[in-house]
């Protein structure tokens, strides 16, 4: 059953999961990449739309610090997911939410009016994609729920996701602030 089935109420990484499911793009891992989450102007409430489906809803994320000198943060996404994110750079972030256990990567855009939720865009970047997995030494695998599975080196799968250009993505989610 997919996350989307399990939660019909509308949530920020279920959506997210199920909009990368059509599309081939979001990635799951078996161990947290993310261990020390970096700071985002991202916590508040937000309107979002599916970028796939057209389906709209509020959402709401609330920031969770820890940690004084050297913090770490983490962002409630809603239905009990935890967020955590890691700057790549140009208000673009690595997205790890956790759910019952399961941990999937997206991407974050911060945007001036709000955030994006952004998948790998397997469909049209396909060959790409492989080719960094094959020099990253990471593993891809297709899952039956149509999520990609990676294993490998967490290091080699952080250097693997941080190496997707922006261009080799797909908005699955637009949210504009409330």
């Amino acid at each position: 059953m997919s996350m989307f089935t399990q939660f019909p109420a509308f949530r920020l990484a279920s959506i997210a999961v199920a909009t990368a499911v059509s599309l081939g793009g979001c990635y799951q891992v078996d161990t947290p990449i993310i261990t020390s989450g970096d700071y985002a102007p991202v916590a508040g409430d937000y309107f979002c739309a599916n970028q796939i489906t057209g389906q709209k809803a509020n959402a709401s994320i609330v920031e969770k610090k820890s940690g004084f000198l050297w913090p770490s943060y983490s962002y409630d996404g809603g239905d009990g997911v935890e967020i955590m994110l890691s700057d790549l750079g140009n208000s673009l972030f690595l997205m790890q939410s956790t759910q019952n256990g399961k941990i999937n990567i997206e991407f974050l855009e911060v945007e001036d009016s709000g955030i994006s939720i952004l998948i790998a865009n397997t469909m049209s970047f396909g060959p790409q994609i492989d080719a960094l997995a094959s020099k990253n030494h990471v593993s891809p695998h297709l899952l039956q729920n149509g999520l990609v599975s990676l294993s490998g080196d967490p290091a080699d799968i952080t250097a693997f996701l941080s190496s997707h250009s922006k261009g080799m993505m797909a908005v699955a989610i637009s949210c504009s602030k409330k």
